[in-house]
């Protein structure tokens, strides 16, 4: 019997010894996943943790939709600094020049036209965003970040340390498009703060997207 328990034991030992190697493996595979496995739809969904901090995201994205992250040098219609929605609103009232198409004086058709395409566009992102985190999708929500981010960093230039240079768009909607297709002489119009906290929401989504050890840290606190 002492054989036979001796035995035993041995088998046990060696079990263990061939089952820990097995688990180290398992956990390099979870730290080697990352960004390229969820762009290429190796990613699980988006679970609760992760979904809410995304649709928080959104709504702070939003937000800056109504802040006055924007500065006029001179000022506009006697302001200094601008929110995207009163961009929009005073384009649909009709006190900013109106753009040059076909519809343009139509209050609806300018004021979808207020703000740069790009900044449009990153806006329609969010709303995106918002779609795609509700159903749980993590590879999309990677590249709807990825390619704001790239449409950010893309179209602003950085200037003097804390702003980016203006671009065409946005000079044209404070002072109108020029003859020419040279910049307005008017003055710049900062946006620096703008193009920033948009950045940093569509780092937030690919962060987001790719961190599943947020949800499974929330699941391993509940187990215990």
């Amino acid at each position: 019997m002492g054989i036979f328990h001796q035995l035993t034991w041995c088998a046990q030992r060696q079990k263990r010894r061939d089952y820990t190697p097995n688990v180290s493996q398992l956990e390099g595979d979870r730290r080697i996943k990352g960004l390229w496995d969820i762009l290429f739809w190796d990613a699980s969904p988006l679970g609760p943790k992760r979904r809410t901090v995304a649709i928080l995201v959104v709504m702070v994205g939003i937000l800056t939709f109504f802040l006055p992250l924007i500065s006029t040098q001179p000022p506009v219609l006697h302001r200094s600094h601008w929110s995207p929605f009163d961009i929009v609103r005073q384009m649909y009232l009709g006190h900013l020049p109106q753009p040059i198409c076909e519809r343009c004086n139509e209050p609806i058709v300018r004021s979808c036209l207020a703000l740069p395409f790009v900044v449009t566009l990153i806006y329609g992102l969010m709303l995106f965003a918002l779609v795609v985190a509700w159903l749980r999708k993590s590879t999309t929500l990677a590249w709807t970040g990825i390619l704001g981010v790239s449409l950010s960093l893309g179209t602003y230039m950085f200037r003097g340390g804390t702003n980016f240079a203006t671009k065409w768009e946005f000079e044209w909607t404070f002072y109108g498009q020029p003859q020419s297709l040279d910049p307005s002489s008017k003055g710049p119009v900062l946006y620096g703060w703008l193009s920033f906290a948009l950045l940093a929401v569509m780092f937030l989504f690919v962060l987001i997207a790719i961190r599943e050890n947020i949800d499974k840290s929330n699941s391993t606190g509940t187990g215990q």
